[in-house]
């Protein structure tokens, strides 16, 4: 066994050699003077590993794994306010709505007192009239409906308009030109009401690629595909509870983003 001394004699460090498995005081030869020196021979043990407290002792995280939950979650929620709209369409847009209107001149003045007329029955029913501010509300059945707009030395105008069952905080403008004939003209609250069963397909279509963002995350494979469901999953809706799942399940992915083997 080899260990290092200073020899009193030389007064030089060397390397001196002691019988395997002694300890204590020894005799020994300075290899560089030949001298009888003697040597406290002890043996360094390396320092034990402190044992992990219970508190502080790794696991594996589980950051992922949740996002994968939400994500499944998200996705059964896109399917069932995706799918309600199909299954329950005469239910979904029954009883009465609100809608709510202006009506103004070329130049952006309120017309008052001008008819308005719900031109689904024959002949057309005078239902209300605009007040000073040039505003009228309708409270019909909910659906797709037209009525005319009527003022003296004014152009009628024929409108189709969409009445929702809810309350839609949407006031839609309307314009009356001096003289000529009838014009019609189709407001947006329509358009809105004849893409609803496109816009409610595409609820469904979206709500596929959370549940393959899901399946990523429990593997922990694929990091861009989980990241691409979870967008879809906020664009998707599911009753809006669906969007807020998939935004936190976002964040823990891209947290958890080193935890992805591909």
């Amino acid at each position: 066994m080899k260990g290092k001394t200073r020899c009193p004699y030389c007064n030089r460090n060397v390397v001196v050699e002691v019988a395997e498995g002694t300890e204590g005081i020894q005799k020994t030869t300075c290899p560089n003077c030949n001298m009888s020196i003697k040597v406290d021979v002890t043996t360094e043990e390396p320092p034990a590993e402190s044992p992990i407290h219970p508190l502080v002792e790794h696991h594996p995280s589980r950051k992922l794994f949740v996002a994968g939950v939400l994500l499944m979650v998200a996705c059964l929620l896109g399917l069932a306010m995706g799918t309600s709209y199909f299954l329950a369409e005469d239910k979904l847009l029954s009883g009465n709505g609100t809608y709510e209107g202006t009506v103004v001149d070329e130049n952006g003045n309120a017309i008052a007192h001008a008819v308005i007329s719900l031109a689904d029955e024959e002949p057309p029913r005078v239902v209300t009239h605009t007040d000073e501010q040039g505003l009228f509300s309708l409270n019909i059945t909910a659906g797709i409906h037209t009525i005319t707009i009527a003022y003296d030395n004014y152009t009628t105008k024929r409108v189709t308009i969409g009445v929702f069952p809810f309350e839609t905080m949407i006031t839609e403008q309307f314009v009356l030109k001096k003289n000529g004939e009838e014009n019609t003209e189709k407001a947006m609250s329509a358009r809105i009401f004849e893409l609803l069963p496109l816009i409610f397909s595409m609820f469904v279509v979206l709500s596929i690629p959370p549940l393959v963002g899901a399946i990523c995350c429990i593997m922990k494979k694929y990091m861009v595909v989980a990241v691409i469901g979870a967008v879809c999953g906020i664009l998707s809706m599911g009753f809006l509870v669906g969007s807020l799942l998939s935004i936190v399940a976002l964040i823990l992915i891209i947290i958890a983003r080193d935890e992805f083997t591909r």
